[in-house]
């Protein structure tokens, strides 16, 4: 019997779900795998032989979730798991259902509920960076008040009402007509968009103590804030900027992973939001050798030791189905300072495509309309 395996729910937030499995499989870990659903595209990935059970509700409900985990605990009889925080949802279910999770001997490897809201939820975690003397983009009074352009953030992850929302652009006088329509005004706040040079500082801090870094600056996102579709590596976790945040986490005793998204303009730089869980680009990290996956197990004594990092430059972070995704959606957001050589290099960028490998071919294959 092993002493821990890993449950990963699947079907959301795939990318990152994908790059997980592969750190599992290379680290020969235990894994169970729960799809959303029979259309859960991890069936058509060399992974499908570890989906040990499929989820009867597409929402998300405790008893389904718990009735699938004793299913997983059957097929792998280990004597603890770890569920991966693979997702938001996810992790506020597990979050908030510990004791029901601790009998089933599971641990969620994330800090207590009221920590772990204080980051995740945009408007407490900005008040966090501005008493740390972090800049955050400027914020307007009320929408009547707002200049165009500029980003409706919800306040918190669940509103009054019980909806969960996204962060909405508003460039223009329809845009806004149609936030007001869709939207309580009282359920967010209003900040300007900034623009500028995009970037993403990766961290996994951890309970044993030091923290594991990386960051990417991002070339071209889907419309809309949506996904991010090229990257690539960058030293800005290097950067004085990045041991403000590393104090901030560091201070409220915070541990597991973490990712903050900032926006540099005019030679300085803005907090623009934090998610302690998984993110879709984390290939990125993987393939350039700093795998905060395993810094992650690591701290929760899945793996006895951490591998030697081989830390490889000018890796890249490509998602070409979402691109070919986008043509439907809008137009792409292309970061002017580090857009510009993505065509002339498009071979080399093809080659680091999340899904354009021997394991995912049919998923990278079917987005882009082939076969």
């Amino acid at each position: 019997m092993v002493d821990k395996a890993i449950v990963v729910f699947s079907g959301f937030n795939q990318r990152a779900v994908i790059a997980f499995l592969r750190t599992l499989e290379g680290n020969e870990i235990p894994y169970g795998i729960i799809a959303h659903s029979s259309r859960d595209p991890i069936f058509k990935t060399a992974y499908n032989k570890n989906v040990m059970a499929v989820r009867e509700c597409e929402q998300l409900e405790l008893l389904d979730l718990l009735s699938k985990i004793n299913i997983v605990q059957q097929r792998l009889a280990a004597k603890k798991y770890v569920i991966a925080p693979s997702s938001e949802s996810i992790n506020r279910l597990m979050l908030d259902n510990q004791e029901a999770l601790s009998r089933k001997r599971c641990e969620v490897p994330l800090v207590d509920v009221e920590k772990y809201a204080m980051i995740s939820d945009k408007y407490s975690f900005g008040d966090l960076c501005r008493y740390h003397g972090i800049s955050v983009p400027f914020e307007y009074e009320s929408i009547s008040r707002a200049v165009f352009p500029f980003v409706a953030k919800p306040r918190r992850y669940t509103s009054d009402s019980g909806r969960v929302h996204n962060p909405f652009l508003i460039f223009d006088e329809e845009d806004k007509a149609v936030f007001l329509k869709e939207h309580l005004e009282s359920d967010f706040y209003f900040q300007e968009y900034v623009e500028g040079d995009s970037y993403y500082l990766l961290y996994c801090f951890m309970k044993k103590g030091g923290v594991s870094k990386f960051s990417q600056v991002n070339l071209i996102q889907q419309p809309n804030g949506k996904s991010i579709i090229a990257a690539q590596d960058s030293s800005l976790h290097l950067s004085s900027e990045s041991k403000k945040y590393e104090y901030l986490f560091s201070s409220i005793g915070f541990y597991g992973l973490v990712m903050v998204e900032v926006r540099r303009k005019d030679n300085a730089y803005y907090m623009i939001e934090a998610n302690p869980r998984f993110w879709g680009p984390s290939q990125l990290f993987v393939d350039a050798g700093v795998n905060l996956f395993e810094s992650l197990l690591y701290d929760n004594d899945v793996i006895s030791a951490m591998r030697q990092a081989e830390v490889r430059q000018n890796v890249k972070y490509l998602w070409l189905g979402g691109l070919v995704q986008s043509s439907s959606m809008g137009d792409v957001k292309v970061f002017d300072s580090h857009g510009d050589g993505f065509l002339k290099d498009f071979a080399k960028w093809l080659k680091f495509d999340v899904y354009n490998r021997s394991d995912t071919h049919e998923i990278f294959y079917q987005e882009l309309g082939i076969g």
